[in-house]
């Protein structure tokens, strides 16, 4: 009779043991590893205890970001040693963007001499506009020339403009990220909530 039932439910099977168990196998799933809360707040930093060898694919989400200086940029910044954020190499940012009156390009944003780059432009500090973004993190610790980042976010802008952005990274020579870090280009974050997932190989 199953155990009469005992100890099941939705999420769990009966093993071969004779014992209800949730199963293990998490292959190919996204796995929830950190969120962060944003409220005047320096910087953003996921660090190597969650960014590791485990995963070959990463997605940070960025949602309803806004900034205490109005106007301000937010930007990415890497590192190989989980301290150190001046990843410069060869990487670039081609930033685009399309709004209700057209295209425009911000043309390619090369990293400044802190390895920082801007992935958001013209954020509110208004909680009625605000800036989210997808990033996707490939081959983070694979130590080869490929490894990539492409962001995908909405901002509606300190003048009101709502505005798709989008980007490119790419470094070389190679190394093995493992710590990526947000902060503005003036001021803090005022608010926004970011969240690191991994994919399970």
């Amino acid at each position: 009779n199953l155990n009469s039932g005992t100890s099941a439910s939705s999420s769990t099977f009966w093993r071969g043991d004779g014992t209800w168990v949730a199963p293990t196998d998490n292959t190919g799933a996204w796995q929830l590893l950190q969120s962060q809360t944003a409220s005047n707040t320096t910087s953003i930093t996921f660090s190597s205890t969650y960014i590791t060898s485990t995963y070959d694919v990463y997605k940070i989400f960025i949602n309803r970001l806004t900034t205490v200086t109005n106007a301000d940029s937010i930007r990415m910044s890497v590192a190989s040693d989980n301290a150190t954020f001046n990843k410069q190499g060869y990487g670039a940012l081609s930033h685009f963007a399309t709004d209700g009156s057209g295209n425009f390009s911000t043309g390619t944003n090369a990293p400044n001499a802190a390895g920082a780059i801007a992935i958001g432009y013209l954020i509110s500090a208004d909680p009625n506009g605000s800036f989210s973004s997808e990033i996707t993190l490939y081959d983070s610790s694979a130590s080869k020339n490929n490894l990539a980042v492409i962001q995908n976010g909405q901002n509606v802008t300190s003048t009101g403009k709502t505005v798709n952005e989008a980007g490119v990274i790419g470094w070389q020579p190679a190394f093995s990220l493992n710590a990526v870090r947000f902060n503005c280009n003036a001021g803090n974050i005022l608010a926004g909530d970011f969240s690191l997932y991994g994919l399970v190989k």
